[in-house]
């Protein structure tokens, strides 16, 4: 089992919304459905918040490519660490992290 987890750029202007994706794949490649599927973050002031698919509006995922998603906004500058994990029928983590920039005006 395993997974990567996907944002693009990794640094960021305040007030912008990444998304950051993940696609959770079997020993053989092809992309699963964990039994629960969860996305916490860390914010630069030290809050953790987690949410869970199914639970959390926030997560989607898209029924064709089985790749999980959320659109989190930036709303503070410092480094952002977050984490997707699955448990149950297929168990996995992969954890990122990107830079958000203050406005230069």
């Amino acid at each position: 089992m395993s997974c990567s987890a996907s944002s693009n750029p990794n640094s960021y202007i305040i007030g912008a919304v990444p998304k950051l994706a993940v696609i959770f794949r079997s020993e053989s490649g092809l992309a699963v459905e964990p039994t629960t599927v969860k996305f916490k973050y860390k914010t630069p002031s030290g809050v953790i918040t987690t949410l869970t698919y199914g639970v959390d509006t926030e997560i989607e995922k898209n029924p064709t490519t089985k790749e999980y998603s959320i659109e989190l906004p930036a709303d503070e500058a410092g480094s952002w660490i977050y984490r997707w994990e699955s448990t149950g029928n297929y168990q996995a983590a992969a954890e990122g992290r990107f830079i958000v920039m203050p406005s230069q005006v």
